[in-house]
């Protein structure tokens, strides 16, 4: 076996025939992993790595390069929203009045407005069915599902708890 450093993080692994006695892939790629941390003194925990293989007239050549610092992504679990839309402000404005007033729970609702219309937006998670039935009175459901993603790309943003902050604006005390 010849090893064979090309730069600081690619090395090729030259096996002879003979050499190549391993029961599986895994004990010969945990035999090279080995080989590199050493007698290059590398760290291979928690870095990625590519091995190529290659066969050749006396065994096979390998040639493994590791990748550090390989940028980690995590995927965010999209909450599923109801969307309204509203024709009008009169209609938004007299459907965030009327779930001011009722006694419904609510938390996590955002407003927007794009293409002359106004969308309140509920997550899913934190919106009762009375509060659907009262809203539908005055707007209508949207069923597009990028319809979230688009608000907030092109639209414009009213807030948050827009039920609560314009609502409190809304409601006249009498002195």
């Amino acid at each position: 076996m010849t090893i064979t450093k090309i730069n600081n993080t690619s090395f090729m692994f030259e096996f002879l025939q003979d050499e190549l006695t391993f029961n599986t892939e895994d004990d010969l790629i945990y035999h090279i992993l080995n080989i590199v941390a050493t007698v290059e003194k590398l760290n291979t925990k928690h870095c990625a790595f590519v091995l190529e293989a290659v066969k050749s007239r006396k065994g096979s050549i390998f040639l493994l390069t590791i990748r550090y610092g390989r940028k980690r992504f995590k995927i965010k679990r999209n909450l599923d929203h109801t969307i309204y839309s509203f024709e009008n402000c009169d209609d938004y404005l007299n459907c965030i009045l009327a779930l001011h007033k009722s006694s419904y729970p609510l938390s996590r609702n955002y407003s927007y407005i794009m293409d002359n219309k106004y969308y309140l937006c509920f997550s899913n998670s934190f919106i009762s069915k009375k509060t659907k039935l009262l809203v539908c009175q005055y707007g209508e459901k949207c069923k597009n599902s990028i319809l979230l993603a688009r608000l907030k790309e092109y639209g414009k943003y009213i807030g948050e708890n827009c039920v609560d902050n314009i609502g409190k604006n809304l409601t006249y005390k009498e002195p």
